[in-house]
């Protein structure tokens, strides 16, 4: 492999180019299951640093590993764009295509999200002591089923795209994510127009799902709706 790092000015750059021989996950810890990887890491980052991160990563000849089989996985590509009031960050591959836009700090993420929900539930009364800038983003993802999920989960004989939208403001205390899926047959049951949203107003989460048709065997449950609210009294 080969690895280069420039220290100089405000931000570092690094170039990397990484041949993966062979990861044994289960021996790092990571899972029970006996997975390996194997594969190539190529990345050019002009500035590397993660709450400005301006670059491009790429994942190729990947060979997933999981309990004696192995899965060939299409090339993984990540690229970002950072400037000091906009961030967007691109996630493509076979299977998952995702992407995040918006003013945020990678490494204050995880502490904006746990402050945010706890004021909406809270059980356990613990409370963020660190401080964080504002996060505002919007985000998507859609899952399909290519032939790398085809072959990890055969069972899976039929899905359209499974979609994920939404949005997230540290200042105004608000998440709005909705699920949908159109069509999902796994294993003999039938998945038909789900939508499944989650959204926050007045200190209280809020939740709705319709489930257009579920099928197994000879059961059959039709237009189920489900709705509620999460709040922290």
């Amino acid at each position: 492999g080969d690895f280069k790092a420039d220290m100089r000015g405000q931000y570092p750059s690094v170039d990397i180019l990484m041949n993966v021989d062979s990861i044994n996950l289960k021996n790092l810890g990571f899972t029970p299951n006996e997975i390996k990887y194997h594969g190539q890491i190529q990345g050019e980052f002009s500035t590397a640093d993660p709450d400005f991160l301006n670059g491009h990563l790429f994942v190729i000849n990947s060979l997933l590993s999981y309990n004696g089989n192995t899965f060939p996985i299409d090339s993984i590509s990540l690229t970002a764009e950072a400037t000091e009031s906009f961030k967007i960050m691109n996630l493509e591959s076979e299977f998952l295509n995702a992407h995040v836009v918006g003013d945020y700090k990678l490494t204050e993420l995880p502490i904006a999200i746990q402050d945010v929900l706890g004021d909406y539930y809270n059980p356990e009364r613990t409370s963020i002591t660190k401080q964080y800038s504002p996060q505002s983003f919007e985000f998507s993802a859609t899952l399909v089923r290519s032939p790398f999920v085809r072959d990890l989960l055969p069972e899976l004989t039929e899905m359209q795209p499974i979609n994920l939208d939404g949005n997230f403001n540290s200042t105004d205390k608000s998440i709005n994510a909705r699920l949908a899926a159109q069509h999902v047959l796994y294993n003999g049951m039938l998945i038909d127009t789900v939508i499944f949203d989650l959204n926050t107003a007045d200190s209280t989460i809020f939740y709705a799902g319709r489930i257009g048709e579920v099928k197994v065997s000879s059961i059959q449950v039709i237009n189920t709706l489900i709705s509620g609210t999460v709040k922290d009294n």
